[in-house]
């Protein structure tokens, strides 16, 4: 096995794995022996090893393979096999048993999206009804406040005549 060829266990961690590879690989490396066709095979090995147990997805199937033999139950996977795969389980659970999971159908999905989608749309049409009549509202009342303030100053301005007016004009400036 590729722990075997590493001389580690399989509960080792990647630190683990990375200095037992570095360790025997510099032992039979193509660069120091060139003409050994031995150490090459192993060293090609070696590599093999090395990658598939340093990547936990590849490790996680490494393990399964290597473990799927008849003679072997789902609780002879190694801990760090169940560890990484099933992070919530209680130690008081089998570990033949996966976690439940919930699972939602599709359509139930979709109909909780359209009723939050109607809902958003049913919001926004209030808030721009809401807000476009206050805002009318605001609009109509500064109209009605200059349109008086415009009737005032004519007023007066028709009631002091054309003279008054200038002379008015003329202390204030």
């Amino acid at each position: 096995s590729h722990y075997e060829l590493l001389g580690i266990s399989e509960f080792a961690n990647q630190e683990q794995i990375k200095a037992a590879y570095f360790k025997k690989s510099r032992d039979c490396h193509p660069d120091w022996h060139p003409r050994d066709k031995v150490k090459h095979d192993t060293f090609v090995k070696l590599n093999e090893a090395y990658t598939t147990l340093l990547d936990p997805t590849t490790r996680k199937d490494y393990d399964f393979k290597l473990h799927s033999t008849p003679d072997h139950y789902i609780t002879s996977y190694p801990p760090h096999y169940w560890r990484n795969n099933f992070q919530g389980y209680n130690s008081q659970q089998s570990y033949a048993k996966p976690p439940k999971i919930f699972k939602t159908k599709n359509y139930i999905v979709v109909l909780w999206l359209c009723g939050i989608s109607l809902v958003g749309v049913i919001i926004h049409y209030f808030i721009a009804t809401v807000g476009g009549e206050i805002i009318r509202k605001r609009k109509e009342d500064n109209n009605n406040r200059i349109v008086a303030l415009h009737k005032e100053i004519t007023d007066t301005a028709r009631k002091n005549g054309p003279h008054k007016q200038l002379q008015l004009f003329l202390e204030q400036h």
